[in-house]
């Protein structure tokens, strides 16, 4: 996920280009603040109704966020986000009509399972 060169302690997160052709996209959608590669936590954080969406080099059986956490909260994103699969493309959303900024999801690594 980290950029190749970073200019600061965080950059704008955008597109990364897997080996296999595979994309993950990071988008502000409807968000305020559009998601952030942070090196200190080596991660995205990503916030208040931003999307991932990843796009497959076959159909997508399954994906796994390994997420930062501290000793207070699980920046594990909002329980009103969604995941929408459609054939080689998933798109998360960190969805919620809450007042505030919601719950980040702080990404460190994802884990992408093709079907068979």
């Amino acid at each position: 996920l980290a950029p190749t060169a970073l200019v600061s302690s965080h950059i704008a997160a955008t597109t990364a280009t897997l080996g296999d052709g595979t994309t993950i996209v990071f988008d502000k959608n409807s968000g305020t603040t559009a998601p952030t590669f942070y090196a200190a936590t080596k991660g995205v954080r990503v916030y208040k109704n931003n999307t991932i969406t990843i796009n497959g080099k076959k159909a997508i059986a399954k994906i796994v966020f390994t997420c930062d956490s501290d000793t207070k909260v699980n920046y594990v994103g909002n329980t009103t986000a969604t995941i929408l699969f459609s054939g080689n493309t998933a798109t998360y959303t960190n969805a919620s009509t809450e007042t505030g900024g919601g719950v980040q999801l702080k990404v460190q690594t994802i884990t992408i399972t093709y079907a068979k």
